[in-house]
């Protein structure tokens, strides 16, 4: 014997409920909403970490006036690397001749 199935009123030949598509949402919109992105935060806030950390490196190779300028009141920051080369050598024990020339 099988137990009988119970008849519910969203069973049926109901058709499907008409939708309308949706407007394609303005630019102005699309534009603050990428704007206002949390990738976006993300993303430049550890930008800005990297920049104050090889700032501070920076200061070590030159006078705050002088690194100030590089680093934090130009439009493209030119990171010295040979900062990060003597933070290697006090910090991680490289050798004193440990040097990198490139410039990123």
């Amino acid at each position: 014997m099988s137990a009988p199935t119970a008849q519910h009123d969203y069973v049926g030949d109901r058709p499907a409920p008409k939708t309308t598509p949706r407007a394609r949402p303005s630019l102005i919109y699309q534009a603050v909403r990428t704007l206002a992105s949390l990738k976006l935060t993300v993303v430049l806030f550890s930008l800005a970490m990297v920049l104050v950390f090889f700032g501070t490196l920076g200061m070590t190779q030159d006078s705050i006036e002088g690194t100030v300028h590089r680093y934090f009141r130009s439009w493209i920051a030119m990171i010295d690397l040979q900062g990060l080369a003597e933070f290697c050598k006090v910090f991680l024990g490289f050798g004193p001749d440990f040097q990198l020339p490139v410039k990123l």
